[in-house]
């Protein structure tokens, strides 16, 4: 392994290059795979229950919501089904979430859960809101995210309202969408140093983000303490995210005192982190660190400094990639993989027809056109860029889904006006 000695001097003039190395989060989001499409389940004696405009959860559009309600003294349940447009294992599931009250809290929220599915089979991990999953919105407490990282294949995911949930106006619900995520596959690291030592190393590579690896470096220690993380494949162009935390201080000493980290080409190091730690809200201990990359990369690597400060060390819980997309396209693109291939449809809303545009070969795709509640209204091959909807469907929202003979699918979401 190649070893970096970094001296003071060296350390002070690479704080002035982060911006040759990283964009800032203006300029590029993480990719997000929105709902496409989506149905209403009812359990036991569900009398008076209901979910309004429970469309409004499929696509991009974050401000309309739909909303479940459950009458007072009814021992009922209500699912939410919420489907994506693929199968994917290793996600990010957010999901945007309301309330007509004052706050969102954990007491608050204590009869919803959440519940992944690869087709009609559970993948066994239904979840009851807690600390972990909510994120309650700094600037509007009534709003918030219900967040998990997922393990299993699944395209679609429950969301349950349970009897005894008290919320004026019901549970409104959003949006939801993916994140796609790569962690990292491996790891190398040293000590150098008596006394100092890379625990567990192996608990920062995949998926779980609960373990960690943790550096320790001796109060006394010169030398290095360092782990390297590579992931699968070179990339430029994504959002890293680091899960950190520490035992005896706040989160933010550690890592802009006794921290060094820098992304990695070949195990050559190539620029300094600098910047991007969220505190969670919930434990100053722990966080995540965040930004964006612009030069291609394949490995992060930690270095635990001299302490001055008495900490002395440093959980790694993971490293992951986030993809990422220009927020320049509107909500008619769909950013089909990371070749950049797109497609649109105009006009829409439309009264009765659209017209294709974008840079994948359509020739001979599938054309499937649903309702919000999944049932398909129109099927075609694809013949013409110009597509005249059936005469007969009523004004509303339908799903329309490419499916191209290579086997890439694309979905829109069309607002039919008449």
């Amino acid at each position: 392994m190649k070893t970096y000695l970094l001296a003071g001097c060296t350390f002070r003039k690479a704080i002035l290059f982060p911006l040759l190395v990283f964009m800032t989060n203006t300029l590029l989001y993480a990719q997000q795979v929105y709902v496409s499409n989506q149905s209403i389940q009812y359990y036991g004696a569900c009398l008076g229950c209901s979910v309004q405009d429970a469309e409004n959860v499929v696509g991009p559009n974050e401000n309309n919501y739909a909303s479940m309600q459950i009458p007072l003294g009814v021992f009922a349940r209500i699912g939410q089904t919420l489907f994506f447009p693929s199968v994917k294992t290793y996600s990010k599931v957010v999901i945007g979430i309301g309330t007509n009250q004052a706050g969102l809290s954990v007491q608050l929220l204590g009869g919803i859960a959440v519940e992944t599915f690869n087709g009609n089979l559970s993948n066994n991990d239904y979840k009851i809101v807690n600390n972990e999953i909510l994120k309650i919105g700094v600037t509007d407490p009534s709003k918030g995210t219900i967040e998990f990282n997922t393990a299993k294949p699944y395209d679609r995911i429950v969301l349950y309202l349970n009897s005894g949930v008290l919320l004026n106006g019901g549970l409104q619900v959003y949006y939801a969408y993916q994140l796609d995520r790569v962690y990292a596959n491996s790891e190398t690291h040293v000590a150098q140093c008596p006394g100092c030592a890379v625990q567990n190393p192996q608990n920062a590579v995949g998926s779980n983000e609960v373990d960690f690896s943790k550096l320790i470096q001796s109060p006394s220690g010169t030398y290095t303490v360092r782990q390297d993380l590579h992931f699968p494949t070179f990339k430029p162009s994504t959002k890293l995210v680091i899960g950190v935390s520490n035992d005896s201080k706040p989160i933010d000493q550690v890592i802009d005192k006794e921290v060094l980290i820098a992304i990695t080409k070949n195990g050559n190091y190539s620029g300094i982190v600098s910047g991007g730690l969220k505190k969670d809200p919930q434990n100053p201990y722990k966080g995540t660190i965040e930004f964006i990359t612009s030069s291609q990369y394949d490995g992060v690597f930690f270095d635990m400094v001299r302490s001055l400060y008495s900490t002395n060390d440093l959980k790694i819980h993971y490293v992951c990639q986030e993809n990422l997309y220009n927020p320049a396209l509107s909500n008619n693109t769909v950013k089909a993989d990371s070749t950049e291939k797109v497609i649109t449809l105009f006009p829409n809303p439309t009264t009765g027809q659209i017209t294709l545009e974008g840079n994948i070969v359509l020739t001979d795709a599938d054309i499937f056109i649903s309702n919000t509640l999944g049932k398909e209204v129109f099927r075609s091959k694809f013949r013409s860029k110009t597509i005249d909807l059936p005469a007969t469907l009523p004004e509303g929202i339908y799903l329309m889904t490419l499916q191209t003979q290579d086997g890439k699918v694309y979905t829109h979401k069309i607002i039919l006006t008449k």
